[in-house]
């Protein structure tokens, strides 16, 4: 599982590495799209769409997306997000469940 911990109001670029083995992935081409939701899934958050992510470093396998102040200031709780690549020759690849848990900020 896939753990990203942050507090609210806060501003963070993620960095996600997809290998295949021990070999990185090349992923030129291919679209990404990041949703995190209530931890039953019901209420989406915040949705990354693939002009959001920072490709310069696809062809090593590594994606860079932000998550933005905006997107954090939500009510501290966990909750449960999914990486959806979709690679150049059309198929879809779905990360592990990534567990986002969002502390609280004393402001």
């Amino acid at each position: 599982m896939i753990e990203i911990e942050m507090k609210q109001g806060e501003q963070r670029r993620i960095k996600f590495v997809v290998k295949e083995g021990s070999t990185a992935y090349d992923l030129t081409g291919a679209t990404f799209q990041l949703k995190i939701a209530t931890d039953d899934a019901v209420t989406v958050i915040i949705t990354k769409n693939d002009g959001d992510f920072d490709k310069t470093d696809v062809a090593d396998g590594i994606a860079y997306v932000t998550i933005t102040s905006t997107d954090s200031d939500q009510d501290a709780a966990l909750y449960i997000g999914e990486l959806k690549i979709t690679l150049s020759g059309g198929s879809i690849d779905k990360s592990e469940d990534i567990q986002y848990r969002l502390k609280r900020a004393i402001t």
